[in-house]
């Protein structure tokens, strides 16, 4: 097999991955896709469901499949957040290069700690 790459430096910009998710037989084409997606994005990218649909020839449902895999395997941790009434809002989602684990403490809750090769994103759920 012969590979053509292209120079990488600031007109070919490129990511630097760690490749172990790649690797993981337990993910889809389109999870892993949905993840080296992610990771190349800023660390304090937004993340719209609808907007992620745009850049991809999959619908929204089919990158939710593809979130939800990923949520399985522990690649992303999602939270939701309550708005000022209480109600149920926005979602938190915390994207990981490697599958990570959230502690428990005894009550059952996630404890507090610092993570390493953490993202961050919000999503508005209108």
């Amino acid at each position: 097999m012969s590979m053509f790459r292209i120079e990488k430096n600031k007109e070919n910009p490129y990511v630097m991955l760690n490749k172990l998710f790649l690797q993981d037989e337990r993910l889809s084409a389109k999870a892993k896709g949905i993840l080296a997606y992610f990771l190349s994005l800023p660390d304090d990218w937004q993340f719209y469901e609808t907007e992620i649909a745009k850049h991809f020839s999959d619908g929204v449902k089919s990158i939710n499949v593809g979130i939800k895999e990923l949520i399985k395997y522990h690649y992303i941790i999602r939270e939701q957040n309550r708005n000022e009434k209480g109600r149920f809002g926005s979602y938190t989602y915390c994207v990981y290069e490697v599958p990570t684990e959230t502690p428990f403490s005894e009550l059952g809750e996630a404890e507090n700690r610092e993570m390493e090769n953490r993202k961050e994103h919000t999503t508005n759920t209108d």
